[in-house]
């Protein structure tokens, strides 16, 4: 009874009204635990606070916090999984006539897609972006997320997240501003005595203070982009620039391994200079910092830094190493080595509007704090190996709204002989004839020295004029544990996902999970609640 209602109800999902937006795609460029960083094609025309959604049709995995001319800094909304090179999408408000269709969704390095209704130029689409952000002083956004999951043997958990971020600009009417953004997480276990696990993390907390357009004065916690690596930072930092020229220093500490809290005895200090340059073909940037950190007042890891990033025509690169500086097997052979633990490379090339080709390679030493690993830095040294990554990406347009992308990617540890592949492939139309909407398939399929696996996805997704926007899906997975000659029985889910943005302060979303897995059913329900208030 419950499956009939349940499909009953999917169904009507399938046969309401279409809205027409503006669809932008940005790619993960760097993440870590705090923040997420990705690359436009262009950021015109978006605001902090804009959503972006993931490119499977659309869970609201991220909001913008800082905008720049090609990339944004955004904070994570969702319990999304998130990695380097995905694809991350924002929708715009579009102001058009019911016969125009909904703009096409590009998957690599889109182009904007302008209404031929629109009378406004660029230049006056960025001028009222511009006055739009200056009549507010800042803003508050509260997220709360609730979600429960239940099983027919008994074990069920109970997740509550509450997410706050704040900026205000021009505290007590200076050159003052105010950065927080910080959560508290409640989970629950029904199977365990001691089942509740609360904690509260503040990842930014910053009083940004800059007395001239050439200087800037940061104190407290917060990420700096130009050497995001690093994390978050406790302390001071400052930046100058001079026209194309910048450099900036940090002092300060940083957070603490087992909860995230204030630790004076990490210290850190370092600092970074830095230049961008911008012509009629070329358009790059290019960082290089020393930092030095210390554990108890004994150095723990002193390394070099650097970072370059590239565009010319139709062909993009990055860049990014990290040289470790400081070895100490003992106190009295303490010294200075250079020796390479990070090096990673990438490279786009858009050869057409339909094609896009991607391939990066990516290599990692293990990194070695010689204090914090005191006890356990001769295993780790002798453990050591690169471990090396290989990703070939491409990703064609056959029609306006039918797209085809296919992805390999392989992992290896000569130290351990592990070898990882995996392969992924989509194919995705977003104007379904008669019904509207959004069809995608995706197909991935891993194998390494442990675990293989088989995933088949299919989701629907629609938005409506009135802020509303649905997803339905289904998901098959199959999993085979090589050692052992283990096959677990096939799973399958079934979900959907309602979002209301409700007189753009509101958003509320839903998600209901049903799955099969072996001899047990699941129900999962998430609720979210977000609120954005403008000062």
């Amino acid at each position: 009874m419950m499956q009939k209602a349940y499909i009953g109800f999917v169904f009507i999902l399938y046969t309401l009204g279409l809205s027409a937006q503006e669809v932008r795609q940005a790619e993960v460029s760097y993440v870590n635990d705090q923040s997420v960083y990705l690359r436009f094609q262009s950021t015109e025309a978006l605001r902090e606070g804009d959503t972006l959604f993931n490119q499977n049709g659309g869970q609201a995995c991220l909001r913008i916090q800082k905008i720049s001319s090609v990339s944004c800094l955004a904070e994570r909304i969702a319990n999304c999984e998130i990695s380097k090179g995905q694809i991350f999408e924002v929708r715009l408000s579009a102001d058009v006539t019911p016969a125009e269709e909904e703009a096409p969704e590009v998957l690599e390095s889109p182009q904007v897609v302008e209404s031929s209704s629109d009378s406004l130029s660029r230049s006056q689409v960025r001028d009222r972006s511009n006055s739009m952000r200056n009549k507010d002083r800042g803003y508050l956004n509260l997220s709360l997320n609730n979600g429960s999951t239940l099983s027919t043997n008994g074990r069920e958990n109970y997740r509550t997240n509450f997410r706050a971020s704040l900026k205000v600009d021009s505290l007590f009417g200076q050159n003052l501003s105010l950065e927080a953004y910080g959560n508290m997480q409640d989970f629950r276990r029904s199977y365990e005595s001691d089942g509740e696990n609360f904690r509260a993390l503040i990842y930014n907390l910053a009083l940004i203070y800059k007395p001239g357009s050439h200087h800037q004065l940061v104190v407290g916690r917060k990420i700096n982009s130009r050497i995001s690596s690093l994390g978050a930072i406790d302390g001071l930092q400052w930046e100058g620039n001079w026209n194309n020229w910048r450099a900036g220093a940090i002092v300060g500490s940083r957070p603490d391994f087992s909860n995230y809290g204030y630790n004076a005895n990490l210290l850190q200090y370092g600092a970074y200079g830095a230049y961008d340059w911008r012509t009629k073909s070329w358009t790059g940037q290019w960082t290089l910092g020393l930092m030095e950190q210390r554990n108890q007042g004994a150095i723990d890891r002193r390394y070099l830094y650097t970072q370059q990033s590239m565009r010319w025509g139709k062909w993009s690169w990055f860049a990014s190493l990290e040289i470790d500086l400081y070895e100490n097997f003992d106190t009295a052979q303490a010294g200075t080595k250079a020796r390479l633990t990070s090096l990673y490379l990438s490279m786009r090339y858009r050869p057409t509007s339909r094609l896009t080709l991607f391939s990066s390679y990516d290599t990692r030493q293990q990194i070695i704090f010689f204090e914090r690993y005191d006890s356990d830095v001769e295993r780790l040294l002798a453990e050591q190996g690169a471990r090396q990554g290989f990703r070939l990406r491409g990703d064609y347009r056959f029609f306006r709204a039918t797209h085809l992308g296919l992805s390999y990617n392989l992992r290896t540890n000569p130290t351990f002989g592990n070898r990882s592949q995996n392969l992924q492939a989509y194919l995705s139309h977003h104007r379904l004839p008669w019904i509207g909407g959004s069809l995608t398939y995706r197909f991935n399929k891993n194998q390494n020295g442990n675990l293989n696996s088989e995933i088949n996805s299919l989701r629907y997704s629609r938005s409506f004029n009135s802020g509303f926007r649905m997803s339905a899906y289904y998901r098959y997975a199959s999993y085979r544990y090589v050692l052992r000659e283990i096959t677990l029985d096939p799973q399958h889910y079934y979900g959907a996902e309602l979002s209301w943005l409700m007189a753009k302060d509101w958003n509320l979303g839903i998600m209901g999970e049903y799955s099969q897995i072996s001899d047990q059913d699941l129900f999962r329900m998430y609720l979210r609640i977000q609120k954005r208030f403008k000062f």
